[in-house]
């Protein structure tokens, strides 16, 4: 009997909640199966070369991603929106977002597991919309726990829009500082 298995070609079609699996299986037999969604028993009878295979079109598909920022996306029938305005975020926003960052961001690498939060933070149910402008939940800890399950359903794409976005505005906002920075520097310089 000859199976046949349905390895995404691109990131883009796989949800942070697969992705992040993946990201924590310790053995080739574990990440096959968190990315295609197949019982262990199963991967366990292939033959080496459908391993290697598998192996290869997965690490093709991860290498694939089209990042799409996306504002507004719908999940299990709710629409959720990024964070209209950063520069809005509060401070409570701002700890937690920086908490899941740290946490994800180690000098060792990237650690997945809480993707699922951050995005939780920057990503909330849409409370009221007119055109394209939208307001979100106000957020809470608690609140976002409610959903971060939902979240992970997000696509990798998404997901890696929303990174880059993020990842954007915090560059602008270091170089607007050291800008900031060097011209009180020099005008303290000039004074002298």
């Amino acid at each position: 009997m000859k199976l046949r298995v349905q390895i995404p070609e691109t990131l883009d079609d796989v949800s942070l909640g697969t992705f992040v699996k993946y990201q924590n299986a310790r053995t080739d037999l574990e990440r096959i199966c968190a990315y295609t969604g197949l019982k262990k028993e199963v991967v366990e009878n292939w033959n080496y070369d459908a391993v290697n295979k598998a192996l290869e079109l997965i690490g093709h598909s991860i290498n694939n991603c089209t990042p799409i920022h996306l504002p507004k996306f719908r999940l299990d029938g709710r629409l959720f929106g990024f964070v209209p305005d950063m520069d809005l975020l509060t401070m409570r926003e701002h700890v937690d977002a920086e908490a899941w960052a740290n946490e994800i961001w180690k000098a060792d690498g990237i650690n997945w597991t809480r993707m699922p939060e951050l995005m939780a933070v920057l990503f909330r149910p849409i409370t009221a919309q007119l055109g394209d402008l939208y307001e979100i939940e106000k957020y809470s800890m608690e609140r976002a726990k409610q959903y971060v399950d939902t979240i992970r359903q997000m696509k990798m794409s998404q997901v890696q829009g929303a990174l880059v976005f993020f990842s954007t505005i915090v560059r602008e906002s270091i170089v607007a500082m050291l800008e900031e920075e060097l011209t009180m520097e020099l005008t303290k310089m000039r004074t002298k």
